[in-house]
């Protein structure tokens, strides 16, 4: 089944789609209309298209939802009748104008405070670490280089993904 719209996998919240849907079997003229539902576990926030001769015009808004990861769906209702027509996931990211807020991934975080506990234990036996609430303690230089190598190619990776880059699935690997 063909996509009717396409939409990125993020957006940041406050951000608005503009998206026009034409579907054969289901013009605006004949009464038909396109819900677009966007929801997480605590909200969710329906959107009607207008019509548009026989097309469904869509203005798709974030500015009353909050950043995180949410889920989608594109309805076709007459009133009488209702389809699903297209589902997916979408993550909102902050909203530069709402001012400043974190914006490290939990990598990057983790990533920048073993790097910070390397140079604080050069020579020293003891030091301890706080992320997020957990502290860590008493952690011997190789630990803490394997950690630091492990938090590289997990950042590296999710660098990848948020440029668009899929792994090879014919990849092969040898050890």
């Amino acid at each position: 089944m063909a996509q009717l719209i396409e939409l990125p996998a993020q957006l940041h919240a406050g951000d608005t789609l503009a998206r026009t849907v034409d579907e054969a079997g289901y013009p605006a003229s004949e009464g038909w209309r396109v819900e677009f539902t966007i929801a997480d576990s605590a909200v969710s926030h329906t959107i009607t298209s207008t019509a548009v001769g026989d097309c469904h015009r869509l203005a798709i808004t974030t500015d009353t939802l909050g950043a995180g990861n949410y889920r989608w769906g594109l309805v076709f209702t007459d009133g009488n009748s209702r389809l699903t027509r297209q589902t997916g996931r979408l993550q909102l990211l902050p909203n530069f104008a709402d001012g400043p807020t974190e914006r490290r991934s939990h990598c990057e975080k983790v990533l920048q405070a073993v790097e910070t506990m390397l140079e604080i234990k050069a020579g020293k036996d003891v030091a301890e670490l706080t992320v997020e609430g957990q502290s860590f303690k008493r952690y011997e230089i190789p630990h803490l280089l394997a950690l630091r190598d492990q938090y590289r190619r997990e950042l590296k990776q999710l660098i990848r993904q948020q440029k668009g880059w899929r792994p090879n699935p014919r990849t092969i690997f040898r050890m």
